[in-house]
């Protein structure tokens, strides 16, 4: 029981790190969009965040 519940700790705990990546991805991403955008246009701007936003941080907490 003991070595189960450690097991599934470990997984836990992996999968905070994962996350923990994903996310500071996903922010060098948009950081990238937004320094490509900055003199253009904010619609796109905004159409493009919202789109990495969506693709990559919704699936995790619908429990990808």
């Amino acid at each position: 029981m003991h070595d189960e519940v450690e097991a599934s700790n470990m997984m836990k705990l992996q999968a905070m790190e994962d996350t923990i990546i994903m996310l500071e991805n996903d922010i060098e991403y948009i950081n990238d969009i937004y320094d490509n955008h900055i003199f253009y246009d904010l619609d796109n701007l905004a159409l493009d965040v919202q789109a990495a936003y969506t693709h990559s941080i919704c699936p995790f907490f619908l429990g990808r």
